[in-house]
């Protein structure tokens, strides 16, 4: 749809901020899951053999107990898994759904891939195999929701933007909520799993990244939907793709390289020791 350019409509409609704000909530619990989960695989188990039982709660105290290259190789190889998702799955779904369908969708099944997390605990050390298929499982679902859902709500945003003179100041402005979320996400991470870890509960900081969550997927609903974004197809999606697979592709180098660096220094000292 080409947009008009002759007048100078308000930039921030109201369909404009509410996309904005769906883009920060989306953008705090996802930071808020990237700096907790490689906490969770290294935090160690509260029972490291696990025989589960109904009353036995007691794996939801720790974490998985994971050394630091375990994690680093996990986190490598979710960068391969956000890269399929990426490049194939995303543009199927957009294709086959449309813009406005898949983003609702990924938004409302965004609290289910951090509520399975701790469930993770549940598994037993002694079985590292079905760990780590747990542990991939988990982000593979995580990866289908976030990874469609930021270009997604960046398509949204230009389309409801009211002309293109307007799309600089959008960006702008969502551009800065996605950075104060991002600085925000870390602190309050940090300390709500600090508080769980010190009320022997590590699930509180997932389920309470749920509800943010699931206060984003009932804020979305009430964004309805434009009448032009039938004609939307995966024509848009190109220009997004490349720049969130370099992103996912840094992080995951980013982590493999500290791990390797965290593990040197380990050997180092316990080498002097």
């Amino acid at each position: 749809m080409e947009k008009d350019t002759t007048t100078n409509p308000t930039a921030f409609n109201s369909r404009v901020v509410m996309l904005i704000i769906a883009l920060g909530i989306f953008t705090w619990h996802s930071m808020a899951y990237d700096n907790l989960i490689p906490i969770y695989f290294q935090d160690h188990r509260a029972v490291p053999d696990l025989a589960i039982t109904k009353e036995d709660f007691a794996p939801l105290s720790g974490g998985l107990g994971m050394t630091v290259q375990d994690v680093g190789l996990i986190m490598f190889f979710n960068g391969f898994i956000a890269l399929f998702i990426q490049a194939v799955i995303f543009p199927l779904a957009a294709e086959g759904l449309g813009i406005w369908k898949t983003f609702l969708l990924v938004t409302i099944g965004h609290p289910i891939g951090y509520a399975i997390v701790p469930l993770l605990a549940f598994i037993p050390a002694t079985s590292p195999g079905l760990l780590n298929l747990g542990v991939y499982c988990c982000l593979a679902v995580r990866n289908i929701f976030g990874i469609l859902a930021y270009p997604l709500v960046l398509i949204l945003l230009k389309d409801a933007s009211p002309s293109s003179a307007s799309l600089g100041r959008i960006n702008g402005a969502a551009a800065s909520m996605g950075a104060a979320s991002r600085t925000i996400a870390s602190p309050v991470a940090g300390a709500i799993y600090t508080a769980g870890s010190q009320l022997e509960n590590t699930a509180l900081p997932w389920f309470l990244t749920a509800i943010v969550a699931i206060v984003g997927a009932i804020q979305v609903c009430f964004i309805g939907r434009q009448k032009e974004e039938a004609e939307i197809h995966v024509e848009s999606v190109g220009a997004h793709l490349g720049q969130e697979v370099s992103r996912r592709v840094s992080v995951a180098a980013h982590l493999g390289h500290e791990a390797a660096r965290r593990a040197s220094l380990a050997l180092v000292r316990q080498r002097t020791n």
